[in-house]
């Protein structure tokens, strides 16, 4: 017999434990010679079978972990470590109440913890010797299904594999999403996981042996990564299968064979607006850069979780097509035209449930009373929504279960079946025959004091129950001489008597007798409401999907009245007049700007702090929104078609903060200027953005040209940029032209057409006290480019030249 490590007790005497990650596999952490008591026995049996997971173990009113377990849960969450004790074994020991399990779990989940939660499967009563217990839910970040646990946004579950290119599928958990892409390169494939944004990722085996790619990964998405077997399921190229496989395979797995999912949905990237990851961060799609503000933010005025999620799908994929466009623009400008029926709805949208996971959750046989309250609750407002829409809403017809649901269930169920009392009166002839049986026994024990009271002269007696000695009759100790002979004794206190009669025994068991009959009756009915509501799940999907699209077409609509936004045209030139910019405007008072393109390249100089970095993101951002259907932050708005936005502005400023972009270096300017038709812009720093400008570009310009901008700040004298050369017509320049005042220069925040009237650069270096070593070069030029000055501008012309 092997000897067990110092300080770890067998499971049973004569059982050899080996090593799973930090714990030993049939063992537990503790002192005393062992062997573990049953109760122990039962976790670390429990616990071996998900070695990846932290094992809650339900106690009584508390989940509890022991051992290495507990030392963790403490540890994680603060709490105060304690020990299990025993005869022959002491363990530490550490839980959280039952009644706080979701705040804790969350926050667990949140520190990266893979949840085993253990629960008593039988009444303690009921239970001959050791309580059973089973898991009876695994918790992850991607598979989570409980409405409490669960974020508004969508909580995807991705998956990665190789083979002919990269596949790539997600898989939403709670609504039953199930979709993927196949693609050509790393590059690719991060800037759509980046755009999706998922809660947990699954690695195909040989990128997990991959320690480089691993690190990489881990770096860029800081997420879990978890394991599975990636068995190719499906149809298609062989990587998207198994990425299909594996994401099936791990949801049955966490689900416990239950999976509510739609069918496989291929999608290509290439058929919307191209938005790289730097372009996502750059211009603050999702996530500010430092700030707190982003263009999700100022849009997100929906009302409900299905419409939320539609609207970050809409800006993940903008479209690319002008009929769809046109089409949400007409939906949208009928809720800007007609404000009663834009509030109308918005008031109702507000008391809309969850359609969406509502609707997999009764799939998978979890939805609890609270749920079906929840969901008579929304269909309710379905026909307020008809009459104000009209038919054409496109609404499925729910009546049927909305009058059931009506009927059985009461105004205010409990959480729990359990409980009992959810069912109305009048809806079930055999619940309420039970009902009625048990209403009389309860009446016995009423009339039965005034009966003994009278019978016996006894004025102080009284009727009462406790879950010890159940009903009992109560007698003061003055009164003990008149207790009747058929009085049984069951406990005696300081100054009065507790008596029993075999009559009111009988009757206490015919009511708990009763009691569980209607519980069991409630169950059975709740049951049957819920099989139902099930087959309505695609109708409620369908209503979920139309009240998100109203919900969007409202919440833009709202957000175009309220900053007064305008809706934008497609035509072949770029027309911007009086554009601002949707973020930085709702933090600070903002100056518009103007913008004229027709396949034209436009360089924009202008001292630091004067907004040229503003003035891109703003052109970048209405090119986005118009391309989702929304209105745009301008007074009027002609705008092509973008297959593309390609940016990184300001990698380190704040827009609405006031922080520049100054002296930041963007090398994928000749990769990206060779995509068009796009929108293209970058912040430069000194000579290596001008001449990039010109030299970068391809020459003739490709057919049809991009509409681009590109943004030198000034560190060098713009005096050199009055004339500049170009290799093709239709070039030009735009500037912010400093105001001079006393003590030095300051910006405005209005373009203005042409080069820069005088040389303010070093000038505006004083004023942001630059240090020295940040530049260097000649304080005047007169050729059109900057010569010698210690090589400053050769160097970062090499730098940046493809």
């Amino acid at each position: 017999m092997g000897k067990e490590p110092r300080g770890y007790a067998r499971l049973l005497p004569g059982f050899r434990g080996r090593r799973v990650g930090y714990k030993m596999k049939g063992m537990l952490k503790g002192e005393g010679p062992g062997p573990l008591p049953p109760l122990l026995q039962q976790y670390v049996e429990l616990r071996d079978r998900y070695p990846d997971y932290l094992l809650l173990f339900q106690v009584g009113d508390f989940y509890e972990c022991f051992g290495e377990d507990a030392e963790r849960l403490a540890r994680a969450l603060g709490l105060v470590l304690t020990h299990k004790t025993s005869k022959d074994f002491t363990t530490p020991m550490a839980g959280i109440p039952i009644r706080a399990f979701d705040a804790y779990a969350e926050r667990l989940l949140k520190m990266g913890f893979r949840l085993a939660v253990a629960d008593q499967v039988e009444p303690a009563e009921e239970a001959e010797g050791l309580v059973r217990r089973e898991v009876t839910q695994l918790l992850t970040p991607g598979t989570l299904t409980q409405e409490a646990l669960l974020p508004r946004e969508a909580n995807y579950l991705a998956a990665v594999a190789t083979g002919d290119g990269w596949g790539l599928a997600f898989l939403d958990v709670s609504t039953g999403e199930f979709k993927g892409t196949l693609l050509k390169s790393k590059s690719a494939l991060y800037d759509e996981l980046f755009r999706h944004r998922p809660a947990e990722v699954l690695l195909a085996p040989e990128l997990r042996e991959n320690e480089a790619f691993v690190a990489e990964f881990r770096k860029r998405f800081p997420v879990m990564l978890s394991e599975a077997p990636f068995e190719p399921q499906g149809e298609g190229p062989l990587a998207l299968r198994r990425a299909q496989g594996a994401l099936l395979a791990y949801a049955r797995a966490t689900q416990g064979g239950a999976l509510s999912v739609r069918p496989f949905r291929l999608y290509d990237p290439g058929a919307f607006v191209r938005l790289p990851e730097a372009s996502l961060k750059a211009l603050e799609v999702f996530e500010p850069l430092r700030g707190q503000d982003t263009l999700f933010g100022v849009l997100d005025e929906t009302r409900t979780a299905p419409g939320r999620r539609l609207l970050q799908a809409w800006l993940r994929h903008p479209l690319l097509e002008r009929g769809p466009l046109e089409a949400r623009l007409d939906r949208v400008e009928r809720f800007v035209r007609e404000g009663a029926l834009r509030e109308g709805v918005r008031r109702l949208l507000f008391r809309l449930a969850d359609l969406e996971r509502l609707a997999t959750r009764l799939e998978l046989s979890r939805a609890s009373p609270k749920d079906l309250a929840a969901l008579r609750r929304s269909l309710e407002i379905l026909p307020e929504l008809k009459g104000l829409l009209g038919e054409e809403v496109g609404l499925p017809d729910l009546s049927g279960l909305l009058e059931e649901l009506r009927a059985a269930l009461v105004e205010d169920p409990p959480l729990k079946v359990s409980e009992g009392g959810l069912i109305r009166e009048g809806y079930d002839p055999d619940l309420d025959a039970l009902r009625r049986a048990h209403a009389e026994g309860v009446a016995y024990f009423l009339d039965l004091e005034a009966r003994e009271k009278e019978r016996t002269g006894i004025p102080t007696l009284k009727v009462g129950y406790n879950a010890v000695f159940g009903y009992y009759l109560e007698v003061t100790r003055p009164y003990y001489e008149k207790v009747p002979q058929e009085y049984r004794p069951v406990q005696t206190l300081k100054d009065r008597q507790r008596y029993t009669l075999p009559e009111m025994k009988e009757r206490e068991r015919e009511l708990y007798r009763l009691e569980a009959l209607i519980k069991r009756r409630e169950e059975e009915v709740f049951l049957s409401l819920k099989e139902s509501a099930k087959k309505e799940a695609e109708a409620l999907r369908e209503a979920a999907r139309v009240l998100a699209e109203l919900d969007v077409y409202a919440a833009l609509a709202e957000v175009a009245v309220r900053y007064g936004y305008t809706r934008p045209r497609f035509g072949e030139r770029l027309r911007i007049r009086a554009g601002r910019h949707p973020v930085v405007e709702r933090r600070t008072a903002f100056v518009p700007n103007d913008l004229e393109m027709a396949h034209e390249l436009v360089l924009v100089t202008g001292p630091n702090m004067a907004g040229k970095s503003t003035f891109l993101r703003q052109t970048a951002l209405i090119a986005l929104l118009a391309q989702i259907g929304s209105f745009v932050p301008a007074e009027e708005a002609e705008l092509p078609l973008f297959d593309g936005i390609y940016t990184r502005i300001g990698a380190s400023d704040d827009l609405a903060g006031g922080r520049a972009p100054s002296w930041w270096r963007w090398r994928r300017w000749p990769w990206c200027s060779r995509r068009p038709p796009n929108v293209a812009s970058s912040s430069w720093t000194r000579w290596a953005g001008a001449r990039a400008a010109w030299t970068g570009w391809p020459s003739p310009p490709p057919s049809p040209r991009p509409c681009t901008k590109g943004a030198p700040t000034p560190s060098s004298p713009p005096t050199t940029l009055s004339s500049p050369p170009s290799p093709f017509p239709g070039s030009r320049t735009c500037t912010w032209p400093p105001r001079r005042r006393r003590g030095g220069s300051s910006s405005t925040t209005r373009s203005s057409p042409g080069p820069p009237p005088r040389a303010t650069g070093w000038r505006w270096r004083r004023w942001r006290a630059c240090p020295r070593r940040w530049w260097s070069g000649p304080r005047r030029s007169s050729g059109p480019w900057p010569q010698g000055g210690r090589g400053s501008w050769r160097r970062s012309w090499s730098a940046s030249s493809p």
